[in-house]
């Protein structure tokens, strides 16, 4: 059952290296393509507008979880499962690149034009990045946990060596218009083999006929909060008892011991 399990969740994971590969073209292609645009006389610098990026993550993420993902299930009946949520993220990040490539054809514009783009991206990373995660630590047999962590840190490493790879071997032979339309399309081809992929390896289709309103647990009964509450343990945030999360997953895995 844990191999599985394991299975299953790398299976899902191994879909996402082409998202990184777009996601990381922020700090990059999206950059160069700044520098060509109007900048209100040096007040605004190319790299600046990367900023909007966290910004839009801290604001907006509490807004999927309170309000975005609630109301969909409420109105269309059904789960908005993780796998989905992953999917429909992959669809965010395909649009930026093609409104990155209607903006690269429309060139000179005034930098503000990339907030569209930094936008859809950001709502991609919501949804695909941060689902991702929880989903693939949640889901994860107890004992490999640590290393479905790991592998799905490995995704981004993976992405953004395709993604210089595919610069430096296309990279002077193509417009970046076409470069940032080809990777839209390779991102709509990821998303048709996640949605196969997550369809044979959990055994359910993108669109389950499941009920609105509840949640997807982890595969070892964990909650979101809970998975998330121990993935700070690395970084020795406080739980919700005062204590830091590195000590309080050990206590309470010490404590299980002794049961």
């Amino acid at each position: 059952a844990d191999v599985r399990a394991l299975r299953t969740v790398l299976g899902v994971l191994s879909t996402l290296p082409v998202f990184w590969m777009l996601y990381d073209q922020q700090g990059s292609v999206w950059v160069l393509q700044a520098r060509d645009m109007g900048t209100f006389g040096g007040a605004i610098q190319p790299e600046q507008l990367g900023v909007l990026n966290p910004i839009l993550i801290l604001a907006l993420l509490p807004f999927f979880e309170k309000v975005a993902y609630p109301r969909i299930e409420h109105h269309v009946g059904a789960r908005v499962t993780p796998p989905l949520r992953m999917a429909a993220g992959m669809a965010f990040a395909s649009a930026a690149f093609v409104v990155a490539a209607v903006i690269e054809a429309a060139l000179p514009l005034n930098i503000l034009w990339q907030i569209p783009q930094i936008v859809l991206i950001s709502v991609g990373e919501i949804l695909t990045s941060v689902t991702g995660l929880e989903y693939s630590y949640t889901h994860a047999p107890a004992k490999f946990k640590a290393t479905v962590t790991s592998a799905f840190l490995l995704t981004t490493a993976v992405g953004d060596v395709c993604g210089g790879v595919l610069y430096a071997s296309v990279g002077d032979k193509a417009s970046r218009g076409v470069l940032m339309l080809a990777c839209a399309a390779l991102m709509l081809a990821t998303l048709a083999g996640f949605a196969y992929v997550a369809k044979a390896l959990t055994g359910q289709p993108l669109f389950p006929g499941s009920s609105a309103g509840h949640h997807d647990d982890g595969a070892d009964g964990e909650t979101p909060s809970t998975a998330m509450s121990k993935l700070g343990a690395s970084h020795g945030l406080p739980d919700g008892d005062g204590r830091p999360v590195a000590i309080a997953v050990a206590a309470d895995d010490d404590d299980d011991d002794d049961d």
